[in-house]
């Protein structure tokens, strides 16, 4: 069987039609590329970008939480600070919460309103909180921190997330995990989670 030999204008036209084609893909591609999350639709219990960095003196990331942080022990809030706020930020918020709970996601601490320049709660643990601070109901009924208190026998992780917001939050002291949540939908432009663990005998 004889191959035809394409012509010298076909063998240009085929390389332009493949050069426009890598083209055409490589412009929807970008095209298509969806930001990270869209403020105005970003859910903070589904979609949670994690852009910022939250640290503690007390334990790393995965590290098993010190007894005197828990009901086991003094009960005390460690010491936590987050680092890399988005561009925007004008206040934070910390919510820690145990995902393992038997009832559901239980929060043990939520704190809201924290203003931008601030990038610890170590003024919420000494007392000496800022007026614009506001510390929430936790799930123990609480306007405090409440430590990890798991059943006996059983291993959870506890979330110290951190989030960055566009506004604060018109609440006061009543509102609880899920009023805060609902409440940052539309403004939070960046968040940042350290989580330890804690099991009890």
């Amino acid at each position: 069987m004889t191959r035809v030999k394409p012509s010298r204008s076909r063998a240009l036209t085929l390389i332009a039609l493949s050069a426009f084609s890598v083209l055409l893909v490589a412009f929807l591609a970008c095209g298509s590329k969806q930001p990270d999350f869209d403020p105005e639709t970003f859910d903070p219990l589904t979609n949670v970008p994690a852009v910022m960095s939250v640290k503690s003196p007390e334990f790393n990331e995965g590290d098993s939480i010190p007894v005197r942080f828990t009901c086991d022990g003094a009960n005390l809030p460690p010491v936590i600070s987050w680092e890399k706020p988005p561009n925007g930020t004008r206040v934070t918020v910390l919510i820690v919460d145990d995902p393992d709970a038997p009832v559901g996601i239980f929060s043990h601490w939520v704190v809201f309103n924290i203003p931008a320049a601030d990038n610890s709660v170590r003024a919420v643990i000494e007392g000496k909180a800022s007026s614009e601070i506001i510390v929430g109901l936790n799930d123990f009924g609480e306007n405090a921190y409440g430590g990890p208190c798991p059943p006996a026998g059983e291993s959870h992780d506890y979330r110290f997330n951190v989030f960055a917001l566009i506004a604060p939050l018109e609440l006061d002291e009543t509102a609880t995990m899920d009023d805060v949540l609902v409440a940052m939908r539309g403004s939070v432009i960046g968040h940042g989670v350290l989580t330890t663990v804690y099991s009890r005998p």
